[in-house]
């Protein structure tokens, strides 16, 4: 399974301890571990909680893949793609886009502290965590705008020849939701060569 990585802060430990204890009342050896997606060749900081369970009657003890990477840079991921056409900066957005430097919020500029997920993107660093339905999504460091499908694919770790369809809202939702294929691929393949 896998969660929010605040499921193991705040009042969250409540209900992470209650999954825990389910689980291996219906009969699982489990493993929790908080792991990111970025040393597993994505490029993007996305960290996730991750539980593995094994079938006690298998006499298996559940592990997790170790780190297979270092972390991609967002150049390395997307500069080959030039000026993508992403989506124009709303008016609120191009107030803040020039005042940000590389890996910076909107939110540290912001009055009330507002547009927390407009970051512009440093290009010498991981993504930060592409988010659903952020209004104020995260910007190119170089052209002032947002990111193209095509972009948030490759940030995400989708081979560029994945389809997409809808709006680019639809587009960033799903991958907002997603756990990045090749995070998934590491912690699938460990599941089935070692346990």
């Amino acid at each position: 399974m896998e969660n929010v990585s605040g499921m193991v802060k705040g009042k969250m430990k409540l209900v992470f301890a209650d999954i825990l204890r389910e689980l291996k009342a219906s009969g699982y050896k489990v493993s929790a571990r908080l792991l990111n997606a970025m040393y597993f060749n994505v490029p993007q900081s996305r960290q996730r909680l991750i539980f593995i369970g094994v079938r006690e009657d298998l006499g298996i003890e559940p592990s997790h893949p170790k780190a297979e990477s270092r972390p991609f840079t967002v150049r390395e991921a997307i500069e080959h793609l030039a000026e993508d056409g992403g989506p124009n900066l709303t008016p609120v957005s191009e107030k803040y886009w020039p005042m940000l430097k590389f890996g910076e919020a909107a939110s540290k500029y912001h009055p009330q502290g507002h547009l927390f997920g407009m970051v512009k993107l440093h290009p010498n660093q991981p993504s930060p965590t592409l988010l659903k339905s952020c209004g104020n999504p995260v910007c190119h460091w170089i052209y002032p705008r947002f990111l193209s499908g095509n972009e948030l694919k490759l940030l995400a770790s989708f081979p560029s020849d994945f389809q997409t369809i809808g709006s680019i809202g639809n587009i960033r939702d799903r991958i907002g939701n997603s756990v990045p294929p090749l995070f998934m691929r590491a912690i699938a393949e460990h599941v089935k060569t070692l346990i």
